[in-house]
């Protein structure tokens, strides 16, 4: 393609509506990104990404732009030199991506990005293409996180804990470290819908699962399993330690004054534990958690109650 060709050929890039940049490879064998110069980003890509030829003038200046975080950035590359090779092989023209991109106005949005790994414009020229998704990124992922969210505590619902029980088992199997099931049930909280209203319950299963988020770590899992139940998966496998990561809480919701309206009160939780054990499933855990609740529920509630698996039973 000459010199006069390929102007044409930016010119017809400008009215694609796909923003689009080319790059000339200076140095072909070296993988030098300071010699991999921006020839030429269109309209479409000014009005989206933003970089201006100026700010941008080769692929080392747009990696430290694009990608600010340096984790990120490296595993951006390595990620893209494996799937160059991977579409080499195959024999295709085009690598595809999916990237999140730091754009010129400072805004973080989702790209799907097809980059050629073959010229076909002319020798060490290569066409790269982004299509914004973000829109439709953010839509999945809002429509994801209600399906496993449970509405009204913003916790995980029952479909989602199952799911991540049966995680944490394979886990622990490959690992050899366990962990440990909660079930916790709100003392009299019927007395609490029939004397204020369901809103006032409302408010008080908000209040539980904030005073729960604040003991529990990254790596745990809290869900809303029904009603006034809550099932916590914690990454703590000896259950004694974790009745006093949970015994924070515990007193915490006991110190707690609620107060609706003109009526001030208190409530308290009864919580049953047990530990992963090998051959457990997730039902299986769950129903070792229940007995263990039920026990306490059985002495009065308001205590946590531990459940061994072997038949023997503590108290605190």
């Amino acid at each position: 393609m000459s010199n006069e060709d390929l102007d044409s050929f930016y010119t017809f890039l400008d009215h694609l509506p796909i923003a689009t940049l080319v790059i000339w490879f200076e140095q072909p064998e070296s993988g030098d990104l300071n010699a991999q110069k921006i020839q030429h980003v269109n309209l479409k890509y000014l009005n989206t990404i933003g970089y201006p030829l100026s700010a941008t003038p080769d692929s080392a200046c747009w990696m430290d732009l694009a990608y600010p975080e340096p984790e990120y950035r490296q595993q951006i590359m390595e990620k893209w030199q494996a799937d160059s090779a991977k579409a080499m092989q195959r024999n295709e023209v085009t690598a595809k991506e999916v990237v999140r991109i730091r754009c010129f106005d400072g805004r973080e949005r989702v790209f799907e990005v097809f980059s050629e790994v073959r010229s076909t414009i002319r020798p060490n020229y290569y066409i790269i293409s982004f299509i914004d998704i973000t829109d439709m990124t953010t839509e999945l992922e809002g429509l994801k996180r209600q399906s496993i969210m449970d509405q009204l505590t913003g916790t995980y619902n029952q479909h989602y804990l199952l799911q991540r029980a049966n995680q944490e088992i394979d886990r622990a199997l490959s690992t050899g470290s366990g962990f440990s099931v909660m079930m916790a049930d709100l003392d009299f909280f019927k007395m609490v819908n029939d004397r204020y209203g369901h809103q006032c319950g409302d408010y008080v299963l908000l209040t539980t699962a904030e005073i729960f988020r604040k003991v529990l770590g990254n790596l745990d899992c809290l869900a809303r399993w029904n009603g006034s139940d809550f099932v916590i998966l914690m990454r703590e496998e000896n259950p004694e330690i974790a009745r006093k990561i949970i015994q924070r809480a515990w007193q915490s919701l006991r110190a707690h004054s609620f107060e609706w309206q003109s009526h001030s009160f208190a409530m308290t939780i009864t919580v049953g534990i047990t530990a992963f054990q090998v051959g457990d499933v997730a039902d299986s855990l769950l129903e070792r958690a229940d007995y263990a609740l039920q026990r306490g529920k059985q002495v009065g509630g308001d205590i946590i109650f531990i459940e061994t698996g072997a038949g023997i039973n503590s108290t605190v």
